[in-house]
């Protein structure tokens, strides 16, 4: 995984994107996901989001992880934390894919 970060403008800090767990579209609007149960609130599509975070993996309409903190991803994903992800039955097989992918990278 690269060392990607995106800048925050609303709150003036840039984030790492190791240390985001999640993402969690809302119309277009994005919740942030961090480590030490920090969130943000940014006014940008999840679709857009994704596109400066390209390691992370969209596992449902309003949802995407960062693969480095997913802890089960068969039957249902898991984060490390205890979070479960909704996925959608379209992206199972993408996001097993993907999963593996990583694992073996």
């Amino acid at each position: 995984m690269n060392d990607s970060a995106i800048y925050l403008p609303g709150y003036k800090i840039n984030l790492k994107a190791k240390d985001i767990l999640r993402l969690k579209g809302d119309g277009n609007y994005t919740h942030i996901y961090c480590k030490g149960d920090k969130t943000y609130l940014v006014c940008l599509t999840l679709k857009r989001l994704m596109a400066t975070l390209p390691e992370f993996i969209r596992t449902h309409k309003t949802a995407a992880v960062n693969p480095l903190h997913v802890k089960i991803y068969e039957p249902d994903l898991i984060l490390k934390d205890g979070t479960e992800i909704p996925m959608s039955k379209r992206r199972r097989s993408i996001v097993k894919n993907l999963m593996n992918d990583y694992r073996t990278a």
